[in-house]
């Protein structure tokens, strides 16, 4: 384990279990994380041990491998191979070993044989931080869900029997048929609850700009066929010839010992110009298409493309510290869309039945305004993801990490037990009893130390990647602390906490470090 400080934020590089066991117990005000997608990606991380008997001598047998990669998906088990080699090799990734004398697991997070044992390691997770959070303290987990198995956009190959795989698919986990959903949120969220976590809310994440996916139903198509592959041309040093790639870079040119936009040189593109991507035309007529008039029967599966994550907010006991009034949103239009009464409420409307209807908030014959402070946030956040030049393909928006951190961590605690503090609020009240106006005037102490200093509150991620929490965090005025086992990531946290405006060049960690916002 290497601990790692850069001004107010702190970096573990280690196991997470392992780190959380030698922090201090109710240090932490905040935890907000996002653990590894089942049966997502690998991370190229030491295979660590997780679950059974601590004491036991282990003797570790496969749990058995699962199919990704290979033609039309990029293989994320292709470190160190240059972007051509990693397209064309299919890769049987290992689901990690099983210990017979205790059930202990040891691999990747993520890359578990079923759901249920990934699920389970998460859980140990929390349990580990259970300990470290404080009573008050406040739980986030992003969490998504998975397909099973099946699709192109996954890249890899489906066994349809015994030897022979089908292009461009891969296998599916234990216990999942292909196509199936693998139902890791709901399933995660009610083992937490079962483990004692108070479950306080589920949040949509909904993405405004979401990846498309290849979801294109039944239908019949013109037939084409491929006349020319995608190519390279290689010079100098790397020969000569072509190779097959994927992509339609046209007409450039690499030079030698050029650094890419993330500081690594293109050593695998020496001398390298694109040709173009692959050349497609209509078919002449086969004995597919030519009983059909030039078309083929295309059976594909399909579904609304997936556009939203899960937030899952748990608490530790039933009294924990929360700021309502550091997480209220503007007030939108009136439910009847009139651009009048912006930030106001009519009353009396007419439903699409015809009927009049009063509002349950407010009363009938008046149109009153909303409190200037706003309205308490809802369930659904329509959250853009924001563009990230490192290599992670998981990074969550910043503004997302925000939402979740400035009602749920204290920007003021007491020096001596670490209680947050409340904020003063002065609202005003129609004469009917409607609160019109809400305002913070200030904060004190909600504890009895007497103390009239305070400290900022601590945010943890136990799954930090490349440090998005501790950089939000630090433009909040907070401790950060983040664990990590993979250590580009590290490396790349490091780099954008001392630059926060999202540069991940090299950058030079010696003293202290002045942040602009």
């Amino acid at each position: 384990m290497e601990r790692i400080e850069i001004d107010s934020q702190v970096i573990y590089h280690g196991h997470v279990i392992e780190v959380l066991n030698s922090l201090p117990a109710r240090s932490v005000h905040c935890c907000l994380t996002s653990p590894p997608f089942f049966s997502q990606r690998l991370y190229s991380t030491e295979p660590q041990i997780w679950g059974g008997n601590p004491r036991c001598n282990h003797e570790f047998f496969p749990a058995g491998t699962r199919h990704k990669g290979g033609p039309g998906g990029g293989g994320a088990a292709n470190k160190g191979r240059s972007a051509v080699a990693a397209r064309n090799v299919a890769q049987h990734v290992t689901c990690g070993e099983v210990c017979p004398h205790c059930n202990a697991w040891r691999g990747e997070l993520g890359m578990e044989p079923e759901p249920q044992l990934f699920i389970a390691h998460l859980v140990e997770t929390f349990d580990a931080l259970r300990r470290v959070l404080r009573d008050d303290g406040v739980l986030w987990v992003n969490l998504g869900d998975s397909a099973a198995a099946g699709g192109n956009g996954g890249g890899g190959k489906s066994i349809v029997q015994p030897g022979h795989w089908r292009k461009g698919w891969r296998s599916a986990g234990r216990g999942l048929k292909a196509l199936d959903k693998s139902g890791i949120p709901e399933s995660f969220v009610l083992a937490m609850r079962d483990a004692g976590w108070y479950w306080r809310q589920t949040i949509v994440w909904s993405k405004v700009n979401c990846m498309p996916e290849s979801v294109n139903g039944c239908r019949w198509q013109r037939c084409r066929r491929k006349v020319r592959s995608g190519s390279v041309s290689r010079h100098g040093v790397n020969g000569s010839g072509r190779e097959p790639h994927s992509g339609s870079i046209a007409n450039k040119r690499y030079k030698a010992n050029t650094p890419d936009r993330n500081g690594k040189s293109n050593r695998d593109c020496v001398g390298v110009v694109w040709q173009g991507g692959a050349k497609w035309v209509e078919c002449s007529g086969c004995e597919k298409c030519k009983p059909n008039g030039g078309y083929v029967l295309r059976r594909g599966a399909w579904r609304p493309t997936t556009s939203h994550e899960y937030i899952f907010q748990f608490a530790k006991s039933k009294r924990y510290w929360a700021n309502a009034e550091a997480s209220k949103e503007p007030h939108g239009y009136n439910r009847w869309g009139d651009a009048r009464h912006q930030n106001a409420a009519v009353v009396e409307g007419v439903y699409g039945d015809g009927d009049v209807g009063q509002s349950s908030v407010l009363r009938s014959g008046a149109i009153n305004s909303f409190p200037a402070g706003g309205r308490n946030p809802r369930s659904v956040w329509r959250i853009g993801s924001e563009p990230f030049k490192g290599p992670h393909y998981a990074a969550f928006p910043s503004e997302l990490a925000a939402r979740c951190i400035r009602p749920s961590c204290p920007d003021r605690c007491c020096p001596e037990c670490g209680t947050g503090w409340a904020p003063v609020v002065t609202s005003t009240f129609a004469d009917d009893g409607v609160e019109t106006d809400s305002r913070v005037v200030g904060y004190r102490p909600t504890c009895a130390c007497g103390r009239e200093d305070y400290v900022p509150g601590t945010v943890l991620d136990v799954f930090a990647g490349t440090g998005t929490t501790l950089m939000v965090a630090k433009k909040m005025g907070l401790h950060g602390l983040g664990i990590e086992l993979n250590g580009e990531y590290v490396r790349l946290a490091m780099k954008r906490i001392t630059n926060p405006n999202g540069d991940t060049r090299p950058a030079d960690l010696s003293g202290q470090t002045q942040f602009k916002w």
